[in-house]
């Protein structure tokens, strides 16, 4: 059975799950003239290319969670995306994002029973 688990990463983290489905914050620096693709500023800052499977039908700006698959170290082929509103995302802490997915990649599994 294959595992529909979606990994939590940064732009840092993206080259070791290229093919692989992720979840990826970040804040929109900016949308393609045509609405397929935009760009986004990672928690880690590092700017990952987003690419829309259909065109934008309204504005995307602000804070985002991204749900695609990975294609290379900076680009994503976006399955879901959800704009996170303006009064909650004055109050989201990326920084404390960037701290969790540093810490599920470093960390060993200590769920996992012990062979």
């Amino acid at each position: 059975m294959e595992s529909s688990a979606r990994p939590l990463v940064n732009g840092a983290f993206l080259g070791q799950f290229v093919g692989h489905t992720v979840t990826l914050f970040g804040t929109v620096i900016s949308v393609e003239r045509t609405g397929k693709s935009f760009d986004l500023m990672s928690s880690d800052k590092h700017v990952v290319t987003v690419a829309l499977r259909t065109p934008l039908t309204e504005p995307l700006t602000g804070l985002v969670e991204v749900h695609g698959i990975v294609k290379g170290k900076n680009n994503v082929i976006c399955n879901y995306y959800l704009s996170i509103p303006g009064e909650l995302a004055a109050n989201y802490d990326l920084e404390l994002v960037d701290d969790t997915v540093n810490l599920l990649h470093n960390t060993t599994n200590v769920w996992k029973a012990a062979a």
